[in-house]
């Protein structure tokens, strides 16, 4: 009975550990697309974990939103899909920032 209750201890460690690791990696592919499109990143949330068709193949795969900005004044919602190293990002159409100067 010890040896199981070991096993499930395990297990939830790994569990919580992994999603941590997930949350952080998220959080940096987030932060490295929003500069290299120049958006400023304004929050980042998970939202779900469900199955999803993703590469030709169903997945587990988390959800994270995040909400940024092109131009300082407007917020937009894009969401990361993550599945084990495979993700991807779903941006709307936002605005940009003209920098052309008339004069």
């Amino acid at each position: 009975m010890d040896l199981l209750a070991i096993f499930i201890f395990t297990f939830i460690v790994m569990f919580f550990w992994r999603r941590r690791k997930d949350a952080e990696r998220a959080q940096h592919l987030i932060k490295q697309k929003c500069q290299t499109l120049d958006l400023q990143l304004l929050e980042v949330n998970f939202t779900q974990e469900k199955p999803q068709k993703m590469a030709g193949y169903w997945r587990w795969c988390r959800f994270y939103q995040f909400e940024f900005s092109s131009t300082g004044d407007s917020r937009y919602q894009g969401v990361l899909i993550m599945a084990g190293s495979q993700y991807k990002f779903d941006l709307p159409v936002y605005k940009v920032e003209d920098d052309l100067y008339q004069g």
